[in-house]
């Protein structure tokens, strides 16, 4: 089965939940899910891809709460399914305990459409796991 293929599997299996949310875990230097692969996957879903790289370039310096990051991601998924790309240099800045609260928050969320976060995470995610999984967004870490 292609990546393609399971990632359109897990999204089925998560759209229909209380909490449509997909985080999927990337490892460093994983092409899985290049910015083209994720513009076809966007236009299966028809979905909106929000790449905060690209949108933010001109104050990747700044530090941006994750608060704020959430509020925006949060905006965009109650009109249409969002697929969030490249948080990783606002992501990288907030202390460990802040990026698993996110996390967290993010997967408790009830967007009326629906999430999808793509990001290369390192921390122990054990707390957000013990969540039972009809309480939260579902996890997938494809390279695990």
């Amino acid at each position: 089965m292609s990546i393609q293929e399971q990632f359109l599997e897990k999204w089925q299996q998560c759209r229909k939940k209380r909490y449509p949310v997909l985080v999927i875990i990337t490892a460093p230097l994983d092409n899985h899910f290049t910015l083209e692969h994720i513009e076809e996957i966007a236009q299966i879903l028809q979905a909106k891809v929000f790449n905060f790289k690209q949108t933010y370039q001109n104050r990747l310096n700044e530090f941006i709460t994750w608060q704020t990051v959430r509020d925006e991601i949060y905006h965009g998924a109650n009109s249409g399914i969002v697929i969030v790309t490249e948080l990783e240099p606002f992501y990288a800045k907030w202390p460990e305990n802040e990026r698993v609260a996110f996390l967290k928050n993010l997967l408790r969320s009830e967007p009326s459409k629906g999430i999808i976060l793509i990001i290369n995470c390192q921390e122990d995610l054990s707390t957000i796991r013990e969540i039972e999984e009809n309480s939260r967004g579902l996890i997938w870490a494809p390279s695990a």
